[in-house]
């Protein structure tokens, strides 16, 4: 679910910089920066929601048949 919001996203942001190859700093904000900027922001609510959904659901350790060295690295 997460995932593909920020690949749709990032390729928001890939299709808004495309026409903007000569902007510079002094260029004026008009739509386009604008919208890329937004894509950006999105991407990182986006990303930061999915870090607090994976620190409240974690993903399952390995089995207990494992060595310990895998469910030590699988933690980490």
């Amino acid at each position: 679910m997460f995932p593909w919001r920020v690949v749709a996203l990032v390729a928001c942001q890939f299709v808004t910089a495309l026409p903007m190859s000569q902007i510079e700093l002094d260029t004026p904000l008009d739509t386009m920066i604008n919208l890329h900027f937004n894509f950006g922001l999105a991407i990182l609510f986006v990303m930061a929601a999915r870090l607090v959904h994976r620190w409240k659901r974690p993903v399952p350790v390995a089995p207990g048949d494992s060595p310990g060295w895998e469910r030590t690295l699988a933690l980490a």
